[in-house]
């Protein structure tokens, strides 16, 4: 996914702002911060995306596809030891 898909064709309000929409209504739900972090990885803001990713952690530890997806962020940020772990804790 390009840059260019946060405001895709046709609709007036970019992609994002949904995301912080359903922050302001549910802070603490592990989907919406773990969903935003993969959309943040996607358009290529990693260090972002891993920030968001990792508080959905903490509120929810044992979800292998966030686990998952935090370690596909920490290869793209070059941290392999820490993708790794993350990987083994997925699977």
């Amino acid at each position: 996914m390009d840059k260019s898909v946060s405001k895709p064709r046709g609709v007036s309000i970019p992609v994002e702002c949904y995301f912080l929409r359903g922050l302001a209504f549910a802070p603490n739900d592990p989907a919406v911060l773990s969903i935003y972090g993969t959309f943040l990885a996607r358009i290529d803001r990693p260090k972002d995306a891993l920030a968001r990713m990792q508080e959905a952690e903490k509120l929810d530890p044992d979800n292998a596809s966030l686990l998952y997806n935090v370690g596909l962020v920490l290869v793209t940020l070059g941290d392999y030891p820490r993708a790794r772990d993350y990987a083994e804790k997925a699977y």
